[in-house]
């Protein structure tokens, strides 16, 4: 969302969530996205629009379900710029 990071959010430059998924163990979070990783792109498209039918970020949803607000954002951001090597 604001620049920083190694992987397809930064090269790419995505901004908005539109689909994720909560698991308690991480073991079954990567699991699910390897599979997800296989699928062909319509099957992904399906799967987001069979959550989410008008495509809407939900960035801000999360972000006030946990309290964070967008200067949160902005000062982790700040944070994770100065520490991350690019």
């Amino acid at each position: 969302m604001h620049g920083f990071g190694c992987g397809f959010s930064k090269k790419y430059k995505t901004q908005d969530l539109l689909y994720f998924e909560h698991y308690q163990y991480a073991s079954d979070a990567i699991s699910r996205e390897k599979e997800i990783k296989k699928w062909r792109r319509e099957k992904k498209l399906a799967l987001i629009h069979l959550k989410n039918k008008e495509l809407k970020a939900i960035n801000q949803e999360l972000f006030d379900d946990f309290g964070v607000t967008k200067e949160d954002v902005a000062e982790i951001a700040d944070i994770l710029k100065k520490n991350y090597k690019n």
